[in-house]
């Protein structure tokens, strides 16, 4: 998935709670709150959990995908 792939799924998913997992193998969960597209710093978004803020850049992000709360669903 390219960095613009990623930041147009960005967008479309902003005010969801996702999973994103950084090339590195770090994973991090919360609300997509802000997505930033810097100069200097290429795309970025922010994910806040609680009290937690994570800012990571599009091209450190391996996969983000949109967590589903199964408590949720109807069986």
């Amino acid at each position: 998935m390219s960095t613009g792939e990623k930041f147009e799924l960005g967008v479309a998913l902003k005010g969801k709670r996702m999973c994103v997992t950084t090339n590195k193998g770090s994973s991090y969960q919360g609300i997509l709150e802000q997505i930033t597209d810097c100069a200097c710093h290429g795309a970025s978004l922010l994910l806040r959990d609680g009290t937690m803020q994570y800012f990571l850049a599009f091209s450190d992000i391996k996969e983000m995908k949109e967590e589903v709360n199964i408590d949720n669903e109807i069986w």
